[in-house]
């Protein structure tokens, strides 16, 4: 099914465990908005206020997140694997037990005070470890952090160990 809200106003709305797979919510205000459970694999959310938004265990799979506003959102557990997350503000945003591979880390100060586990922490060390540098500070600093980043292989079959 394919749903256009653009620019509505579903603030406070109840949409758990639906399916709206593809749905456009470009521009819509969706604070408060209970998405618990809900499928939302593809869906368009750019530009959209998601602000204290409960969307737990949401399957955000593919999703356009790009320029999204989730501060103070609660996306525990929430599938954000592929999901485009350019310039989305996560301040306040609790990304516990959420999956994010093979997505992408907003590098701005809108990811800061997002609140998040051990799992993320040690993948995004994992990615900085791999980096090369040419500085023998940035070495060292990678040195220190390798330990991190082989907690990260432990929850991953597909990721060598450094």
């Amino acid at each position: 099914m394919f749903y256009v809200f653009n620019f509505a106003n579903f603030k406070g709305a109840d949409f758990q465990h639906t399916d709206l797979q593809g749905a456009d919510f470009r521009g819509t205000d969706l604070k408060g908005t209970n998405f618990k459970g809900t499928d939302l694999q593809y869906a368009d959310f750019r530009g959209t206020d998601l602000r204290g938004a409960n969307l737990q265990y949401a399957n955000l799979q593919d999703a356009n997140l790009q320029y999204a506003d989730f501060r103070g959102a609660d996306l525990k557990g929430a599938d954000l694997q592929d999901a485009n997350l350019k310039g989305a503000i996560l301040k306040g945003a609790d990304l516990q037990g959420a999956d994010l591979d093979f997505s992408c880390w907003p590098l701005h100060c809108g990811s800061f005070g997002a609140i998040v586990d051990n799992r993320l922490i040690s993948q995004l060390i994992a990615h900085i470890v791999r980096l090369k540098v040419e500085d023998e500070t940035s070495a060292k600093i990678q040195n220190l952090l390798k330990k991190y980043a082989n907690d990260f292989c432990s929850y991953r079959d597909d990721v060598e160990h450094i």
